[in-house]
Formats: structure tokens, sequence, C-alpha cells
């Protein structure tokens, strides 16, 4: 995989769109290609707000496999993996924020300015879809 481009997020507060800068890095998009999935969440179930998200990045030709972490995660990670984390929001506990992961290291904090020290609590990775015919 190609060094994802830094982006940051351009929209802020309760529901930003770091979820979304975090997908445009993952995916070589701009972050107005991708749409704020935040938007709205407080309309929605959580299954709601998931199933936007997967149906749009089923749409890009990816699915999202995401699971809570464990201790010792890191060692099931490849060192040259990107991934999206989801890490507690400065926020509060309740809120969450991502970020982009390489190996078990952070990569990039879509947030200017804002230094990132909080323990995963979700790792998200982009798997390509096969389409058979």
């Amino acid at each position: 995989m190609n060094i994802p481009n830094k982006i940051d997020q351009t929209e802020f507060g309760t529901y930003g769109n770091c979820r979304s800068a975090c997908f445009a890095m993952l995916l070589g998009l701009s972050i107005e290609d991708v749409p704020n999935f935040e938007s709205g969440r407080d309309y929605m179930s959580l299954r709601a707000f998931q199933e936007q998200i997967t149906l749009w990045l089923t749409y890009t030709g990816v699915s999202n496999f995401c699971f809570d972490v464990w201790d010792g995660w890191k060692e099931y990670i490849h060192p040259d993996q990107y991934f999206m984390a989801i890490i507690p929001s400065n926020l509060g506990e309740e809120y969450e924020h991502c970020v982009v992961y390489k190996g078990a290291e952070l990569f990039y904090d879509p947030m200017p300015g804002n230094v990132t020290s909080k323990e995963i609590k979700q790792i998200s990775l982009l798997v390509p879809l096969l389409l058979v015919s």
C-alpha cells in the first residue's frame, strides 16, 4: 500500500468528520468525496449509522472489518498495515474519535493540533471486495 496522504478533518464539535478524513486517507480520496457519516447521528440508531457506512464503502469497493482490541492485538497487525483506530474523544468517553495507525503506531490524527495518547477501543480494517461474475 502506498503511504496515505495526511488529511485534516474540516468539521469539528460533537459530530465532526474525523471518520471521513480517515476513510479519505485510507482510500486515496479527498475529504470532499467522503460523506460526513456523523451528521444526523443523533437521529439514527447505531445499526442505521453502521449501515450507511457499509453501503457507502461497498459502493467504493471495500468492506469494513471492525473489531474490539484485546491484550496482545499488536502482534497480529502487520507493521506496514494502515488502518483506522477508534479511540475515546477529547469530548468524553461516550464520544468517538478516529485516527489512522500504521502497524502498532499512530500514523496521523486528523484533528489539527491534537495529541493522541488514548488507548484504542476498536480497529477498522478496510478489505477490498472481490466481485465475481
